[in-house]
């Protein structure tokens, strides 16, 4: 996804658990908001962190891949510096249903223009 060069926007970007193992989580940012033409929709399995300040990246040897805490902090920051305003994205915790895992973080964009 990173390293190809999409040339077109879609009506709808959706990515599910895709950022929480991306080894640049702006470059993957970047290139979903250049794709998303109207509404984007982002979810992450691995937890909800409007507390964190930056994100959490960790490297596993055995899986060959990072495991990501995303900051809301880091993203909001992000989308607006990136042109997004703040009523075209919401970023949200979403119940799992289960007792034993923690909310996810859900992602959703709806551009204006």
């Amino acid at each position: 996804f990173s390293k190809r060069n999409l040339p077109k926007e879609y009506d709808l970007v959706y990515a599910h658990g895709v950022i929480d193992n991306v080894y640049d989580i702006e470059l993957f940012l970047k290139i979903f908001l250049k794709c998303c033409k109207k509404y984007g929709y982002i979810h992450s399995y691995r937890g909800y962190h409007p507390n964190l300040d930056k994100h959490n990246m960790n490297w596993r040897d055995v899986d060959h891949c990072f495991y990501n805490d995303i900051s809301v902090k880091q993203i909001k920051q992000f989308f607006l510096k990136n042109g997004l305003t703040e009523d075209e994205f919401v970023i949200r915790s979403q119940e799992t249903g289960s007792k034993n895992t923690k909310p996810h973080a859900v992602i959703e964009i709806t551009r204006k223009a």
